[in-house]
């Protein structure tokens, strides 16, 4: 029934009311009229059509500086899966329809100059909604009227000077608008400007999610708070280090039971994770038989893990972990130790019967070990690789590695790159008659240091070596733990006490050759949703991430999911299948952890990166200096890319070229400014 408004001559429907509800008097719903001189209309509702027709409805109400109402955005969702979004001016005394002419005012805008007044940060968003949202958890968030691309300048000037953080929707428009304002509130002269991947706190988060999104998925609000509080960090000093990546949601609850109980007790959240990791390292170590196909080739799960951080940081949180496997090293020493004594019997009778005797001599035994010493010669390294199915190096002090890789004798480094992909080591170089070699070697590492232990480490970032390492990095301790707490952190015993499952478990395992094994598998959603987080952060042209990294993340992510999967398997039913499905659980825990790695790994290969930024292009680098001269004053990385392209330089030279402080100012996301500098731009 549609009856006519005697008053503004249009027809309004008494059916409804404005929540999809039947009226008692047909009210009419004219703004100019809003009497009830319809008839009862509710004997003669369809409840049909009204199920089909019912909406919600949120209303968002903009205020001018001073607190007074200006206009509302009104939003009706059917429940047929229809949505209509309208404007409405306030005049003073009701709601009127149409703003057409009416200035365009930032969303909660008292709440934000307040906020500014407070040297405090504002986030955008790109809807109402998730302006809401953010304020029901303590965040001030704005943003512009009717949605993306919608942004105009006077808004910017309302923020100049401000600390903002902008948190894209996740989708191609989403991050053009993000970049459209980051350029304007550049313009208008913001103190500093951000962005926000809400990926990097929930790695799973599905394509067009949002703010909203990511709180209705039980996104940690606390997470989201320290996340904007660095990424506005970052961004209000260029020269200061990249603030540490924030560390990833996990529900820990979800974790393969013992792996659980091991790192229950550990309060710091970052420690836990470390923990986690050196645990998950030290496992793998001793699965070598089980694996999981990627890229047509079969990987173990073998991972290099470093935890650095200043002295008394906490990263001495990881020791526990290397207790796990301890049961193992000991019996492999014993046999090895058993061996060596019947060898020595064997060699004196041997002797004994003077050089005439036709015998050859005993088969000196090769040492049998599972943990070998980091600080071990670069000869003495490859041989403990080449001599046993597996090895693990695990020290707290990551320095004591450079002495196998020092140049002046054996350097390991060549092999420790090859054991990271179980591709074939050759050695001739232990002794000149002594030829070692094997097919597919199994190394893990776990190590911890600070800093400056990584460069004696990894002497040059070119090696490849560097981001073949999972990399972990501690703040400085600011507060002082109490040691005297009992039963705070019983992590060593919880450990210990899993020696002998785990034994168990390794002799399980090795039971079963290489080939067939015990294979793990990923869904065919979980292989989708693996390619489509790594080929993101791979293509991704502004940020510049580094491409070794990530693709040696993307493998990491498999090789944590084969350590969680047969850990789980293992504790349900003491025995591995043939063939094991990864869960969804283990699947998200393997990618969060992977990708908090691979942010870790990237910062520091920049850091390392700055080391050889000030060498001299010489006249053999024309291309460069080619591009430098074409370079604008100032341009983004898209802009740096192509000129590279066109001149002849890959793009991660070009990534390489931007972190040179001394040639280019970073002056937002994205966004650089050449600095008059003497000399030739570092290669």
């Amino acid at each position: 029934m549609i009856c006519p408004c005697p008053h503004e001559k249009k027809k309004y429907s008494p059916l409804l009311d404005d929540q999809g509800r039947p009226t008692d008097g047909g009210k009419c719903f004219s703004s100019a009229c809003n009497q009830r001189f319809f008839p009862p209309t509710k004997r003669t509702i369809d409840t049909a059509l009204v199920a089909k027709n019912s909406v919600q409805r949120r209303e968002h109400i903009y205020h001018t500086a001073t607190g007074d109402s200006y206009m509302r955005i009104v939003v009706q969702k059917h429940t047929d899966g229809r949505k209509k979004a309208f404007a409405e001016r306030w005049d003073g005394t009701s709601w009127q329809t149409g703003v057409e002419g009416y200035q365009r005012l930032l969303y909660k805008l008292p709440q934000v100059l307040e906020r500014m007044a407070q040297g405090g940060i504002i986030c955008i968003c790109e809807g109402e909604k998730d302006c809401d949202n953010a304020d029901s958890i303590g965040i001030t968030a704005t943003c512009n009227p009717f949605g993306a691309e919608k942004w105009t300048d006077d808004m910017s000037s309302d923020l100049s000077g401000a600390r903002v953080v902008i948190i894209p929707d996740l989708d191609e428009p989403g991050w053009g608008h993000a970049r459209m304002v980051e350029k304007s509130l550049l313009d208008a002269g913001v103190a500093s400007v951000g962005m926000l991947d809400l990926r990097t706190l929930m790695p799973d988060l599905p394509e067009k999610s949002d703010l909203s999104d990511y709180l209705d998925r039980n996104g940690d609000p606390e997470l989201l708070r320290s996340a904007i509080e660095q990424t506005a960090s970052r961004c209000e000093d260029v020269t200061d280090e990249s603030p540490l990546p924030p560390c990833p949601q996990i529900l820990w609850e979800t974790l393969p039971r013992p792996l659980w109980e091991l790192v229950e007790s550990v309060q710091d959240e970052r420690q836990r994770i470390a923990l986690l990791m050196a645990a998950i390292t030290v496992i793998g170590s001793v699965l070598p038989n089980v694996t999981t196909t990627y890229d047509g080739h079969s990987f173990s799960p073998s991972l290099y893990l470093f935890v650095v951080g200043p002295p008394a940081s906490g990263k001495g949180i990881i020791t526990p972990a290397v207790k796990l496997i301890m049961s193992i090293h000991q019996e492999l020493l014993h046999t090895s130790k058993v061996a060596k004594k019947e060898y020595k019997v064997l060699n004196a009778k041997w002797k004994a019967k003077g050089p005439k005797s036709d015998e050859p001599p005993p088969d000196e035994p090769i040492p049998k070990l599972l943990k070998a010493p980091a600080d071990s010669t670069g000869a003495a390294l490859i041989r403990a690789i080449c001599s046993n199915p597996t090895v693990l190096v695990f020290d707290s002090e990551g320095d004591t590695m450079s002495t196998a890789l020092r140049p002046d004798s054996t350097d390991a480094s060549s092999a420790l790159r090859k054991a990271w992909h179980h591709e074939w080591i050759d050695q001739a170089r232990v002794k000149d008659s002594h030829h070692i070699q094997i097919e597919r070697p199994h190394l893990s590492m776990v190590l911890s240091g600070t800093p400056n232990q990584i460069s004696a480490l990894v002497r040059h970032v070119e090696s490849g070596l560097t981001s073949r390492f999972c990399f972990i990095e501690f703040p400085p301790q600011k507060t002082f733990r109490d040691p005297f707490v009992e039963g705070a952190d019983h992590t060593g015993d919880v450990a210990k006490h899993l020696q002998q499952s785990i034994y168990d478990l390794w002799v399980h395992a090795s039971k079963v050759p290489h080939e067939p094994g015990f294979v793990v598998e990923l869904s065919a959603s979980q292989k989708t949703q693996h390619v489509k987080h790594f080929k993101t952060r791979f293509e991704d042209e502004i940020e510049g991430a580094n491409e070794g990294a990530t693709l040696r993340a993307a493998i990491v992510a498999v090789r944590i999911v084969t350590v969680l999967t047969a850990i789980r398997c293992w504790f349900d039913g003491q025995a591995l299948a043939p063939k094991m499905i990864a869960t969804d659980d283990d699947f998200r825990m393997a990618l969060s952890l992977a990708e908090y790695m691979r942010q870790g790994t990237d910062d520091i290969i920049r850091r390392l990166s700055q080391e050889i930024k000030h060498k001299v292009v010489h006249a053999e680098k024309p291309k460069t200096k080619e591009w430098l001269s074409k370079l604008p004053a100032q341009f983004t990385t898209r802009e740096a890319v192509a000129i590279g392209a066109h001149v002849g330089i890959s793009r991660s030279t070009v990534h390489k070229h931007l972190k040179n402080e001394k040639y280019f100012e970073t002056i937002a996301h994205g966004i650089y400014r050449k600095v008059e500098a003497p000399g030739s731009l570092s290669p």
